[in-house]
């Protein structure tokens, strides 16, 4: 008998801290990161990008379909800034930025989230190679692992981000980036 009801008891204590968890979460939010990035050309070389770190800009709606899933939606701006090939002694350089649109899973643990995502980006690359200068625009498949810790209204997220890249700019575009959000 007394099993049964400590059970109950563990058992409605977690679904308590699951919905409030839940709660916490869903809405609107905003955030603004940073991190690096790698681009792979169409030889395998890499080129990393200089000294400057990448900016981020995201607006999402965070929602709760299902019991133990989140999902949410995503529109994404970033400047990737400067960035010149990595060893060469060939006069390069390139600026990039993107706008993405992704779609998010996410299981949410207590506090900490697990996501991953998918979606689009639409990627402006220029670039200049002693002296010729060459813009590409084109819109790429996007997909990304991370990990978040949120308390309400604020939360720290760590992600990985995969740009399938055109064959002009190169095979693909790697980004490690820390964002904070804030809900509404």
């Amino acid at each position: 008998m007394n099993k049964r009801v400590y059970s109950a008891a563990v058992g409605a204590a977690l679904l308590l801290l699951a919905s409030t968890a839940h709660a916490a979460g869903a809405g609107l939010y905003v955030g603004v990161g940073a991190g690096r990035g790698v681009i792979a050309d169409a030889t395998t070389a890499q080129v990393d990008m200089d000294s400057n770190v990448f900016y981020s800009g995201l607006v999402g709606y965070r929602i709760g379909v299902v019991p133990l899933f989140d999902f949410a939606i995503e529109g994404q701006y970033t400047d990737f800034g400067d960035f010149k090939p990595k060893n060469s002694a060939i006069n390069a350089q390139a600026d990039a930025s993107a706008f993405a649109a992704n779609l998010l899973a996410i299981l949410p643990i207590g506090p900490i989230d697990f996501y991953a995502k998918a979606g689009a980006a639409k990627l402006s690359f220029e670039s200049t190679v002693s002296g010729t200068t060459t813009k590409n625009d084109s819109t790429n498949p996007m997909y990304g692992l991370g990990i978040g810790f949120r308390v309400p209204y604020v939360g720290v997220r760590l992600q990985a981000d995969y740009l399938d890249t055109d064959k002009e700019v190169g095979k693909s575009l790697l980004m490690y980036s820390a964002i904070a959000t804030f809900t509404f």
